[in-house]
């Protein structure tokens, strides 16, 4: 036999005695024959005669706990882990695995249990719902104040509840936070009372008041709270609404007597009219003007009169008005008392310009000034160049 032929016949020897080790492993997951399901990497039993990387039955070890799955792990070690039962490390251990499904907390004792022992579950009323102390299960306790859902624990005090009168200032209630743990300070409209453990709006010693500046009137209870409050429609009076506007007409007390609204806004006060002039109820004062003419009869700057005062009565305007006649003129016309121009535009749309003018008797009064005669209203002629109107 040629030396060719014996190497040949020395290989295929040699291939033909090497065979895979069905029990060799490196990890658990490669011993998946069940009459040897643990990999005993490093030798440590007697059941691989202390030879590493054996698969073997699971190994007499007291100290252990072996598996195929979390099913073979009861509490207090449920996780079934590279074929060793153990304790949970953190709560992705316990969710949904076999006898922990459901027990998704993972305890410090390392049990998986439905809940966190003592956590909020909910509030009924004024009673606290917790996990209980298994783990399992809900436990209860009655609030002493009231339950917060936000919280989720017994508020230590009732949200906006008094607890007293703030010792440095007397215009301010310690209350209750809106926390239910904490403090906090709250302006109250009049003062602290900590007889009655709360807030005076306002002073019960003082039903009314009013507000100058606001002209608003409040009324105070004997619980020191508002009643009513209002706006005056005439501002104050002290502590009351005003009745009338100081200065005011208020009535006709005789033909040349007036009487007006006093200082205070309540009472009243007389005035003498001047010299030739009547208390004239229908312009609400004083007047040259007769006061028998209805208020609606209306005249205007310009129009005729027979010299007597009442017959300007009704002129619109503001002022008595007077029937005036210009030096050399004719026949009178309706002219007001003026200080000045404005005084005279008031109601008047006919031709020409109204001015405040110094008429012969040395007063100012209104007049229609004229640059010609379409400058004046029907009836008058223009005076001058520029000129006034006359009659």
């Amino acid at each position: 036999m040629n030396r060719v032929a014996l190497a040949l016949i020395a290989v295929a020897a040699l291939t033909g005695c090497k065979k895979a080790d069905p029990r060799y492993c490196e990890t658990q997951g490669d011993c998946t024959d069940s009459a040897y399901p643990y990999c005993d990497v490093n030798g440590n039993y007697d059941e691989s005669d202390h030879v590493t990387n054996t698969c073997i039955p699971f190994p007499d070890d007291p100290g252990k706990d072996f598996c195929t799955s979390d099913s073979d792990c009861p509490a207090p070690a449920p996780i079934c882990d590279q074929k060793v039962c153990r304790g949970c490390q953190d709560n992705s251990d316990c969710v949904g695995l076999g006898p922990a499904a459901g027990k998704n907390y993972c305890d410090t004792d390392g049990t998986c249990v439905e809940c966190e022992p003592g956590s909020f579950i909910r509030c009924d009323g004024s009673t606290l719902v917790t996990c209980g102390s298994e783990g399992s299960g809900e436990a209860t306790t009655a609030c002493i104040t009231t339950c917060s859902d936000v919280d989720g624990r017994c508020d230590d005090c009732i949200p906006g509840e008094f607890l007293r009168c703030d010792a440095n200032d007397d215009t301010k209630v310690i209350a209750c936070a809106s926390d239910g743990t904490s403090e906090t300070s709250v302006t109250c409209g009049f003062k602290c009372v900590s007889k009655y453990g709360r807030c005076f709006d306002c002073d019960s010693q003082v039903p009314d008041t009013c507000d100058g500046a606001t002209g608003t009137h409040t009324t105070c209870d004997v619980d020191g709270l508002v009643s009513s409050e209002e706006t005056c429609a005439l501002g104050c009076d002290g502590d009351v609404c005003a009745t009338c506007t100081p200065g005011d007409f208020l009535s006709c007390i005789d033909a040349t007597t007036i009487s007006t609204c006093a200082t205070d806004g309540m009472s009243s006060s007389q005035m003498s009219c001047a010299s030739g002039e009547s208390c004239n109820p229908a312009r609400e004062e004083c007047s040259l003007c007769d006061p028998t003419l209805p208020a609606t009869t209306d005249t205007y700057l310009g129009d005729a009169c027979t010299g007597d005062p009442s017959d300007c009565c009704g002129l619109v305007g503001t002022g008595d008005y007077n029937c005036l006649s210009l030096m050399g003129g004719g026949n009178g016309f309706c002219g007001g008392n003026c200080t000045s121009d404005p005084d005279c535009n008031d109601g008047y749309t006919g031709p020409g310009t109204p001015v405040c003018a110094m008429v012969q008797t040395g007063a100012m009064a209104c007049l229609i000034s004229c640059q010609g005669p379409s400058d004046c209203p029907s009836g008058m002629t223009c005076s001058g160049t520029p000129g006034a109107c006359q009659r």
